[in-house]
């Protein structure tokens, strides 16, 4: 009797072991990847690691809904992915409020799993993990099986250790990811900056010589802008910028490139655009920004 004691603690011990290895190995590939789209991958490929699943399902919180961003077994993964749900669904409200996993034994004998079941008709036994950072939560992991009561209180564990630290690692990309933006970006009106907007140019000058396709710049600046700073101020000078910026962005086409060249001077990069195009844009750029008046206030 002692001695089949000691296997089963020895294997338990040894079970423990191992698991602790695959978390911190997971743990480890996941925080290593700072671009968001390739870490949430990463996030639904690791996790399958600690705690295997027939599919899986990673969640971010975009109040009021959550937004399906990454999923891993499914036959048709683009009718799931961007598809939301009410954060104040209860198996989601009862995750954020216990800060801990949700487990359904059976999801077809749950009415919690009504509003769920929509996506996943298939789903038996099912899991939801909070990923939770500094306290709050951020989303939510679910783990879905075709058998039922396939989940354990130890993979609840197991799924939480490694969502916790997943999550902190979904806020380091989302933080790299603002660091990136801010760094090629005009803080004022949220246009590209010069320095960017002029590797762009480069860019499409070289894809513009090597296909032999159509590139046009427009440089231009806002007449007597100064006599605004001068005269009422440069607060209300910003606004006059953000404005020009906004009248910009809903007359050019998507693939048009806007950016600030300096000041009151902007650039319009229009690929496949020749000089005739060019000037009916440039044309049509001059009497947007003629009527109606800017309005402002002084604050």
């Amino acid at each position: 009797a002692v001695a089949i004691q000691n296997a089963n603690l020895y294997r338990d011990a040894q079970r423990r072991a191992e698991e602790a290895e695959t978390l911190r190995e997971a743990a480890a590939v996941v925080a290593s990847a700072l671009d968001l789209d390739k870490l949430l991958d990463r996030m639904l490929d690791q996790l399958n690691r600690v705690v295997p699943s027939d599919s899986a399902s990673l969640f971010l919180l975009e109040d009021p809904d959550l937004r399906i961003m990454a999923v891993r077994g499914f036959e048709h993964p683009e009718e799931v992915l961007n598809h939301t749900f009410p954060a104040h669904s209860s198996l989601f409200m009862e995750a954020c409020s216990t800060q801990h996993p949700v487990i359904l034994k059976d999801a077809t004998q749950d009415p919690r799993f009504a509003g769920w079941g929509k996506v996943l008709a298939y789903v038996r036994g099912w899991m939801g993990v909070p990923l939770i950072s500094h306290g709050e939560v951020i989303g939510y992991l679910t783990l879905d099986g075709r058998k039922p009561d396939c989940y354990s209180l130890s993979d609840a564990a197991l799924v939480q250790a490694f969502a916790n630290q997943a999550a902190v690692a979904v806020d380091n990309a989302r933080l790299f990811s603002r660091v990136q933006q801010m760094a090629i970006t005009d803080y004022l009106t949220g246009i590209f900056n010069r320095r960017h907007i002029f590797e762009l140019g480069q860019l499409e000058i070289e894809r513009s010589l090597r296909y032999g396709h159509d590139l046009s710049v427009i440089l231009f600046d806002l007449d007597n802008f100064k006599t605004i700073n001068d005269t009422f101020g440069h607060l209300v000078g910003d606004q006059v910028l953000r404005e020009v910026t906004r009248r910009l962005r809903e007359n050019l086409r998507t693939i048009d490139l806007l950016g600030r060249y300096g000041g009151d001077e902007f650039i319009i990069l229009l690929p496949e655009t020749n000089q005739a195009m060019a000037l009916q844009t440039a044309n049509r750029v001059r009497q947007i920004l003629l009527e109606p008046l800017i309005e402002t206030s002084s604050g």
